[in-house]
């Protein structure tokens, strides 16, 4: 048999029609098939002609393999979703905190949503993140964003061998595809593979691929929704409206043997304030009175979050009570 790697032209079911009696597989490497079916474009009856007459044709994600079987139901399909090797991939180095990029690694090209990105980019506070951009392109492409975005942290890579990109997909914090139309994208599958966060648009496998939680889903040619989501922002105790928050503060004067301790107690719209002192006690013993007056406080069932300044507090509770 033949296998015949997809592209849309004419040229594809030509070389069908050529091969005549030899089986044909044919697999399709890109996305835009359902749209292009619903829209019944020139291109679909092209490819139509050619996937019936391969001997078995090969979508890479549900939602083609749907299209086909809705419009063609006597093609033989096979769906294989595109794999990767895990153990070829490097080791995930960076955490949250440490290296802060964002990586985009694929085509230097407009339809891979590069001016979005940048354009996104631009609209955001940094807080120390990088965009990295890898890949082949155009440098006058490149030139025209820097000269019309002027962005700032952006540092254009260029096309890197296969090891250096896969250890700078590695380093990366936050991986985004912000394409227009995509197949089923093997970066993705190595950015999932090392545990990144990833930003994608709704094109192609990848809802399929990011679904259940497994990215973040954004429309294409949106640089408003690509900004919104491009730095993550932890969860911050403080967020949670549905908790009482209690702030403690405890001190102790060798000089006047006087402490001294303080709570405030948060929760929504309420705030309450309590204080007290004694004598001949010791700042860790303040910090620990602090926040079991502003625990015994508390009147129902809530949750809670502490806040205090003593790593003796602190490690009492969460190191050394088993």
């Amino acid at each position: 048999h033949r296998d015949l790697h997809s592209f849309p032209t004419r040229r594809s079911s030509d070389l069908v029609a050529k091969l005549g009696r030899v089986p044909v597989i044919y697999h399709l490497r890109f996305g835009r098939i359902p749209a292009i079916a619903k829209e019944n474009t020139g291109e679909w009856r092209r490819i139509s002609r050619a996937m019936r007459m391969a001997h078995t044709v090969v979508p890479i994600d549900s939602a083609t393999e749907a299209a086909i079987e809705a419009n063609l139901p006597e093609v033989r399909l096979k769906r294989i979703p595109n794999c990767l090797a895990p153990d070829a991939l490097p080791t995930t180095t960076t955490h949250y905190n440490k290296a802060r990029i964002v990586t985009y690694l694929g085509w230097v090209i407009p339809s891979k949503g590069i001016a979005e990105l940048i354009r996104a980019w631009t609209t955001i506070t940094h807080n120390g993140w990088r965009l990295r951009i890898i890949g082949p392109g155009n440098p006058s492409y490149q030139r025209r964003l820097i000269d019309e975005y002027r962005p700032h942290g952006v540092e254009f890579l260029g096309e890197l061998h296969r090891e250096a990109a896969m250890i700078a997909l590695a380093n990366a914090n936050v991986v985004v595809l912000p394409s227009y139309a995509e197949g089923f994208p093997n970066v993705v599958l190595e950015a999932m593979a090392l545990g990144k966060a990833i930003i994608a648009t709704r094109v192609g496998a990848l809802p399929e691929m990011l679904g259940h939680g497994c990215g973040i889903l954004i429309a294409t040619r949106n640089a408003d929704e690509l900004a919104s989501a491009q730095i993550p922002r932890p969860k911050l105790p403080l967020d949670d409206e549905n908790a009482v928050h209690i702030f403690t503060a405890g001190s102790y004067s060798g000089k006047t043997k006087m402490g001294g301790w303080a709570v405030v107690l948060r929760y929504r719209k309420h705030e309450k304030t309590i204080s007290g002192r004694e004598h001949n006690t010791s700042a860790n013993r303040m910090h620990l009175r602090a926040a079991s007056e502003g625990l015994r406080t508390l009147k129902r069932p809530l949750p809670v979050h502490v806040y205090s300044t003593s790593d003796y507090l602190k490690d009492g509770a969460t190191r050394w009570v088993n």
